[in-house]
């Protein structure tokens, strides 16, 4: 039987190893790639029945010692505890040469580089190897284990012939992180300040967050606030799962606290500030199912100010009606948000599609056009958290104004005295708008009785103003003179329930 070393070529002669009489040979293999074979021999004699186990040519390599200016110290758990930076000497002995690997404790993490070994030193004494390996700490608070494993290289393969080292930095304070997904809804962990971490939570018994806690050294018991629990509910490696959770939503105090300390040394802590999450103000806004939901032809849906600071105008006649949306973050449910309205107008939510909301003026008269009137809206959670629709009630009375008179007309609000003898070879004009439309019944009838006055042209179109428009009326002085009559033109309002214009003339006697 042979033995080639581990770095043979095909050219090199063959180690060959002596056959016994009276052995048995167990050839083990204990790892196999694309171009090599390794194995152990295992020899019984034929005789004793009892066994040994040849490793030819290797023992496992001993620890010495620590060597250097920043030696660690032993632990238990077989752990070594390094400084935060420096450097220190791993002394080895063994039957040959040795390589090391490097690796972390546990699979998750990138923190390898805290601990570097560089380049070994060799001397034989005594038929040993002494194997010194220099090693530089830097910025090793906080981050996870790192295992030497120390391999002699005539049975690398064989983990029996290994020795294996384990290093941590210093104490550190555990560092907190989010659990995606791990919380009730509503709730959240803010780690933007790893120092002083922050859980929003629902008040309600049964809301929690989770995190994760990273603590090499562990975590010293944990006292949880009054109205609260810290449940254990995952470890892995260094990494432990715990979920706070309200049990008590009359006793959980707002800006509770949670101490996670280092269970080596607990002044080495992170501190959870736990705070209730605040109701959110109503959002206002336009009606967006305005093929459902319709409001007041006259009106528009227009909304002005901000989401919680709403602004809109509505004509003053009872029933006067708009949709507004007005919803909360927490809640899409029926009765998240309420709404308080103040005398002659009414606010109801739709039983169908909650956060629509019908704001109708049912009392004209109780309201006051041009003065405005507010609507709120609470967040029900919290019914102190509200936000406003402030309200306009405009009129919806058809207005007029008098021009180019030329000093025949006085007067104002609908009233004027016409002055025939300047009016013989003038005109005037009155101009009158309607907000919702209006008409007239007619444009002759009114001039009956008072031939004094006539309108100037063909004014037969006229009978009737668009929501909105106007409608320009000329007059000139009439065929009948002797006439003294007033002219009444009535502009009825063409909403049921909109207010009427009256336009009196009067001849200046």
């Amino acid at each position: 039987m042979l033995k080639p070393p581990a770095d043979a070529k095909p050219d090199d002669p063959a180690n060959y190893i002596a056959i016994n009489a009276n052995s048995r040979y167990k050839l083990r293999i204990t790892d196999v790639t694309e171009s090599n074979i390794y194995s152990t021999f295992e020899v019984e004699d034929w005789t004793s029945g009892g066994g040994i186990i040849i490793k030819p040519d290797n023992t496992k390599p001993e620890f010495n010692k620590f060597a250097g200016t920043n030696p660690p110290t032993d632990l238990t758990g077989g752990y070594y505890r390094t400084l935060a930076d420096g450097t220190f000497d791993i002394v080895m002995t063994s039957t040959g040469e040795l390589e090391y690997s490097r690796s972390l404790v546990t699979k998750a993490g990138d923190e390898i580089d805290w601990l570097t070994v560089g380049t070994p030193t060799t001397e034989q004494k005594d038929g040993l190897t002494i194997t010194t390996f220099p090693v530089t700490i830097a910025d090793a608070t906080g981050k996870r284990p790192v295992s030497l494993t120390f391999i002699n290289q005539a049975a690398s393969y064989d983990p029996d012939l290994q020795t294996t080292l384990t290093f941590v930095g210093p104490e550190a304070a555990p560092v907190v992180s989010e659990v995606v997904k791990g919380h009730s809804e509503g709730n959240s962990v803010d780690v933007t300040s790893p120092d002083a971490p922050e859980a929003t939570m629902v008040k309600a018994v049964g809301s929690y967050v989770s995190l994760n806690v990273f603590c090499v050294d562990g975590i010293a018991d944990i006292t949880s606030p009054t109205g609260y629990s810290v449940t254990e509910v995952a470890t892995e490696g260094f990494m432990t799962t715990y979920r706070v959770a309200i049990t008590d939503a009359g006793t959980a105090a707002d800006n509770a606290t949670i101490e996670f300390k280092n269970k080596a040394a607990d002044s080495n802590m992170v501190t959870l500030t736990i705070k209730h999450k605040k109701a959110s103000q109503p959002s206002i806004v336009a009606n967006d199912q305005t093929g459902t939901f319709i409001k007041s032809s006259y009106n528009n849906e227009t909304l002005g100010g901000t989401a919680t600071a709403a602004t809109a105008d509505m004509y003053l006649i009872d029933g006067s009606t708009i949709y507004v949306k007005a919803t909360c973050t927490e809640s899409a449910a029926a009765g998240a948000v309420t709404a308080t309205a103040p005398t002659g107008v009414t606010v109801t939510e739709e039983s169908t599609a909650p956060g629509i909301f019908k704001v109708e003026i049912t009392t004209a008269a109780s309201l006051t056009a041009g003065t405005p009137v507010t609507v709120t809206f609470k967040n029900a959670a919290d019914e102190t958290v509200i936000s406003t629709l402030e309200i306009t009630p405009k009129s919806t009375k058809p207005t007029v104004v008098l021009a180019d008179t030329q000093n025949a007309v006085t007067g104002a609000d609908g009233t004027y005295t016409v002055d025939l003898d300047v009016l013989l070879t003038n005109t005037f004009t009155l101009t009158v708008t309607a907000p919702t439309g209006a008409s007239i019944t007619s444009l002759t009838d009114p001039f009956t009785g008072a031939g004094w006055l006539k309108l100037d042209g063909d004014h037969s179109s006229k009978t009737s103003i668009d929501a909105g428009g106007n409608q320009v009326y000329t007059f000139t002085s009439g065929d009948t003179s002797g006439d003294s009559n007033d002219v009444t033109l009535t502009f009825t309002n063409s909403v049921s329930g909109g207010e009427t214009l009256t336009v009196t003339l009067k001849k200046k006697i």
